[in-house]
């Protein structure tokens, strides 16, 4: 029995993952998020999204009000960030999809961190490795453009990284660690600030932390995932998430119609 522990543990030893060997792999996962969305740089709009974005900047760098001035259906946080990039750049649209290529790596980064932080650097590369191939070629036209869902997914993720450590974080038992509180203040600004970009990321209905959370008591509410409310608010989020992705019928859902 010693031996087999002996064995595995050398095993494990003998693939893990050096720190040269994770800022190589880094590299080469920033290349290709790169290589990915380098061939939609030359288009100026990816999707209508980006259109009414850039016009509502333009119109706020012009010196009109948001909301009052001029109008949009999102949270300010697009605007602001194509704001930004023309204050810059100029009114650039490449230079707003080569920022948001490199927003989108910066997501990459946080996510290979919780992957490293909770299961090891391996699973942290691959789940980087992951999101950097899966957010450029699935729904494609609405996954690539400079839109409020890729802009959240940086806040939203680091605030998940940073609740979940300070919810793993020990302390001695009557006193609280202060890395607790700081991490938990920090995922409440970064969740708040994600909610800048899309409100996809707010909990819109109070039945989905029961549905989805433990009780006071350490346990699941009894039947609570087949009761009626759990099922509909699961399915209600469900078709938000879909719509999120630019799937607008169930004909789309099930590939009869393109």
């Amino acid at each position: 029995m010693k031996t087999k522990t002996k064995r595995e543990t050398r095993s494990n030893a003998g693939i893990a993952i050096t720190p040269g060997q994770l800022m190589l792999a880094l590299c080469g996962l920033f290349l290709l998020n790169l290589l990915l969305r380098g061939f939609y740089i030359r288009y100026d709009f990816v999707n209508g999204d980006e259109g009414v974005r850039a016009l509502t900047a333009v119109r706020m760098l012009e010196g009109a009000r948001l909301y009052a001035d001029v109008v949009t259906d999102k949270p300010p946080g697009a605007s602001l960030f194509y704001a930004a990039v023309f204050t810059v750049f100029g009114s650039n649209m490449k230079a707003v999809h080569l920022a948001a290529t490199l927003w989108n790596f910066g997501s990459a980064l946080v996510i290979c961190l919780i992957g490293t932080r909770f299961y090891g650097r391996r699973i942290g590369l691959w789940a980087a490795l992951l999101f950097v191939y899966f957010s450029t070629n699935y729904f494609t036209q609405d996954m690539i453009a400079a839109n409020t869902e890729l802009l959240m997914a940086l806040p939203y993720s680091a605030a998940f990284y940073f609740f979940m450590t300070a919810a793993s974080e020990k302390s001695e038992p009557g006193k609280t660690s202060p890395f607790n509180s700081t991490g938990l203040i920090a995922a409440g600004l970064l969740t708040g600030l994600a909610t800048l970009f899309s409100v996809l990321c707010a909990v819109r209905n109070p039945r989905d932390l029961e549905c989805a959370g433990p009780t006071s008591r350490g346990r699941r509410p009894v039947d609570g995932f087949h009761s009626a409310d759990c099922r509909s608010s699961l399915v209600d989020r469900s078709w938000i998430h879909l719509r999120a992705c630019g799937v607008h019928s169930v004909a789309q859902v099930d590939g009869s119609a393109p």
